[in-house]
């Protein structure tokens, strides 16, 4: 599907809404395609659009765009899905959990995807992307807790504090999950580069200019 394609993988992290125009022009310069993570619509039409959590798409799904292709998690129901678009769509396999150990194979993805931004990164590898870049992955915990309850500082580019069922102590562990399997999928050939300002700062590379 990707085979020497350059995908960029766009979260719903407040950096999508801080620096959409330059976003957007990388964009158009590096001729990527998009993958869609969530509510990311209000920013940007992504040429796929990403859903593995039913309570997500059930609460955002009436912003998906038609101009998108959809893809699902295996779990998602049908019913939900057809709540929202009669498209065609691709059903992503795979298998998360603590101790399951991160591989690719041609039909199914497996280790800790404890969100959808890394599974989009192993997706992308394993329809053999030649470049993998991810904007909008922040982290829960990227500003502190204090901006986040005092609503100084939003975790999403559709203006919240703190995520609707996190709280501190579980976006922490969110977080420690999250920088795992991206190490994980790192350390074992999967090669992508977060390009926009992120708690996962071992794998962020400013390529876009921000300050």
């Amino acid at each position: 599907m990707f085979v020497n394609k350059k995908i960029i993988i766009v979260g719903a992290g407040n950096s999508l809404s801080k620096y959409k125009r330059e976003i957007k022009k990388f964009i158009v310069d590096h001729n990527l395609i998009s993958i869609g993570i969530n509510n990311v619509t209000g920013i940007l039409i992504p040429d796929y659009h990403l859903w593995t959590n039913k309570k997500r798409y059930a609460q955002f799904g009436n912003n998906v765009s038609e101009n998108s292709e959809f893809i699902f998690g295996h779990k998602m129901p049908k019913k939900l899905i057809r709540r929202f678009t009669k498209k065609k769509y691709i059903k992503l396999n795979y298998e998360e959990g603590p101790d399951v150990k991160f591989r690719i194979t041609t039909d199914c993805l497996y280790g800790l995807f404890r969100n959808a931004g890394s599974l989009a990164i192993a997706f992308a590898a394993q329809q053999h992307a030649e470049k993998i870049y991810i904007v909008g992955m922040d982290g829960y915990t990227f500003y502190d807790k204090k901006s986040l309850n005092k609503n100084n500082k939003t975790q999403h580019c559709y203006g919240k504090g703190l995520t609707h069922d996190n709280d501190w102590k579980e976006s922490k562990r969110q977080d420690y999950l999250t920088q795992r399997i991206l190490n994980e999928m790192s350390e074992n050939g999967v090669s992508f580069k977060i390009i926009t300002p992120t708690k996962f700062d071992n794998h962020y590379e400013n390529l876009i200019g921000v300050i």
